[in-house]
């Protein structure tokens, strides 16, 4: 989505006489025919052969840039000195240091002059005066740290990437080679928390109103095995989260060598309020909430609609 904007619709459909395992049938199976049946559902609830409540909300999603950094040494700069921005698609533009001179507007050249933060500055306006740079990069300047943003949002911008040419590897500093932060619009939150060694007893983590406690010999769905590393710990809780009977469906959790990544199953802004702790040393949380990951707005009340004689 190049304007980095979406709609969201959220739709609940509550259906007395079938079971979960009917619905899910619906949708479980192949592409068309779901949606064929999911067709013939609501055309049910709507002329009153089968009873329903349908709930409906939607929300206005906007997506986040990506952006990488990158900080400039003065004393170490040296003319000749380079940066690449590349979009990763075969857009790369080159922009070269040069310590005399008047630099013509969009020609790649920045001058060094007086301080990081008027190089800073000089270089800023290469990158934004540059006509292959409009529509894909913005600079801004402070102090001689230079956040470069895509920009069009998301998830897109992580693609792009910086890389520096220099006589000496402190003129430019940067946080990374490629652009971080860049989500799409309605992008369900996720985030990577590390173990850095093995759980002892007693270890826990709240998702929300559940406690997983770590436990040598584990009695229930809300206790696991600490393991004998980072990694089995992971693989421990991530197979009790999945198996969860209040979280099954909800978070889904991964492991890899003791990263684990949790992910809200939900969309929208719903997830800002399901916190997530924890009481273990060995844990380091990636975010304390499923916060939504991009701006979601409230666009309108709830619509609640009712077909045959069912309570709302």
């Amino acid at each position: 989505m190049a304007s980095g904007n979406a709609g969201k619709m959220l739709i609940e459909v509550v259906v007395p006489g079938k079971s979960g395992t009917d619905l899910s049938l619906l949708v479980s199976q192949g592409v068309r025919g779901p949606l064929d049946r999911l067709s013939a559902l609501f055309a049910a609830v709507a002329g009153g052969v089968t009873p329903a409540v349908v709930r409906v909300r939607t929300d206005d999603s906007t997506g986040v840039r990506a952006s990488q950094q990158v900080s400039i040494t003065y004393a170490d700069l040296i003319a000749g000195d380079y940066l690449v921005l590349n979009d990763g698609f075969g857009r790369f533009l080159k922009f070269t240091c040069v310590t005399s001179g008047t630099p013509v507007a969009g020609d790649g050249t920045f001058l060094k002059q007086t301080n990081a933060t008027t190089t800073g500055a000089n270089l800023a306006a290469a990158i934004n005066g540059h006509p292959y740079a409009f529509g894909f990069w913005t600079a801004t300047n402070a102090s001689g740290t230079l956040t470069i943003t895509a920009v069009r949002p998301g998830s897109g911008g992580n693609a792009h990437y910086l890389q520096k040419h220099v006589g000496t590897s402190d003129a430019f500093t940067i946080t990374g080679s490629f652009f971080t932060g860049g989500i799409d619009p309605g992008a369900r939150l996720s985030f990577a928390s590390t173990f850095s060694d093995h759980a002892t007893a007693n270890d826990t983590i709240t998702i929300g109103s559940v406690v997983l406690t770590c436990k040598s010999s584990p009695a229930n769905e809300s206790e696991f095995a600490p393991g004998a590393d980072a990694t089995a710990t992971a693989t421990n809780l991530v197979a009790k989260i999945n198996a969860h009977s209040k979280l099954k469906g909800l978070v889904l959790a991964s492991n890899a060598l003791g990263v684990m990544t949790l992910a809200l199953q939900e969309g929208g802004r719903v997830g800002a309020l399901i916190s997530v702790s924890k009481s273990c040393s060995v844990l380091t949380l990636g975010a304390s909430s499923f916060a939504p990951s991009t701006t979601d707005a409230w666009a309108s009340s709830l619509v609640v609609l009712k077909g045959g004689a069912v309570s709302a």
